[in-house]
């Protein structure tokens, strides 16, 4: 079946997190696409995003491994292509096997356990250092 004749996702949103940040959210940019991994392996399929929506930004990707038989987000930092081929993430096939399952909530301590398992600096890491450059720099 073509990713055309595919059922589009439910318009669902989920909130995940105790103060009420980040959401799940159906894509039908990305859903159903095969999640690749840096050496090549297809590991999943991509069934939902995580937002942050007060920031405008996807922090996660939600993938379903039929494999493993699990859910488990990636970070969207991982993410390097997206192509009706696929998602194509920097992270190898061990790493994504390694990260931790999803079960419909995320606290700071579990988005931790994906940077920690998944090599990736935190996104709050990152914006911390953009606005702590930029503050310093604005006079330039």
């Amino acid at each position: 079946m073509s990713r055309e004749q595919r059922i589009p996702p439910k318009k669902t949103v989920t909130v995940l997190d105790e103060h009420n940040k980040l959401y799940e959210v159906g894509s039908k940019d990305v859903w159903q696409l095969p999640l690749v991994s840096r050496d090549g392996r297809t590991v999943g399929v991509v069934v939902k995003q995580v937002v942050e929506p007060s920031m405008y930004t996807v922090r996660y990707l939600v993938v379903f491994s039929p494999e493993q038989e699990r859910q488990f987000v990636v970070p969207a930092t991982a993410v390097t292509d997206i192509s009706a081929e696929g998602v194509h993430c920097n992270l190898t096939v061990n790493k994504l096997e390694g990260l931790p399952t999803f079960s419909q909530t995320l606290s700071l301590r579990q988005e931790k356990e994906v940077y920690s398992a998944s090599d990736q600096t935190p996104y709050w890491v990152e914006e911390k250092k953009a606005c702590d450059y930029s503050s310093t720099h604005h006079d330039e």
